[in-house]
């Protein structure tokens, strides 16, 4: 892989997967490392076709069952942009909450918001109907200003 090895964040992985009951096999670290190595949002499917590429014998169950488990003990979050794929990608250790996306129906470019833009909408939700809001992941859909340059020199 081309990212150098952070070796405090896996150790700080570790010591959450022990926290909540689970051992960091050695299965589970390569898993984990193939998540540190990229920015993207990767689907199961995903990390598993790397974890080939790299010769590791690592079956498509037990992907699934570490992603199950990094989302459950909070670790990852699940996001899904309406292609009916689940992806993953690290929460935020500054956020309480999922961030937002920003997804281009043209081209697919995946932009990051980490500013909680439903602060607001929060507070009406929880003053007016006494109900509080765990979370409020969000994926909106449009195109971006590069695919909307690109429609308008055509």
């Amino acid at each position: 892989m081309d990212k150098k090895e952070n070796p405090v964040l896996l150790t700080t992985i570790q010591s959450y997967l022990h926290q909540h009951g689970y051992k960091l096999t050695p299965q589970r670290e390569e898993i984990i490392r193939v998540l540190l190595h990229t920015r993207d949002h990767l689907s199961v499917e995903d990390i598993y076709s790397i974890l080939k590429r790299q010769n590791l014998n690592i079956g498509l169950a037990t992907v699934y069952r570490t992603m199950d488990i990094l989302y459950d003990i909070k670790v990852v979050d699940k996001v899904s942009f309406g292609d009916h794929i689940v992806r993953y990608e690290w929460r935020k250790e500054s956020l309480n909450r999922a961030h937002h996306h920003l997804f281009c129906t043209e081209c697919g470019k995946i932009i990051e918001l980490d500013d909680d833009l439903l602060s607001m909408l929060d507070r009406v939700i929880r003053d007016k109907y006494e109900f509080y809001l765990e979370d409020h992941p969000l994926s909106l859909y449009g195109v971006c200003a590069d695919c909307k340059h690109k429609k308008e020199e055509k």
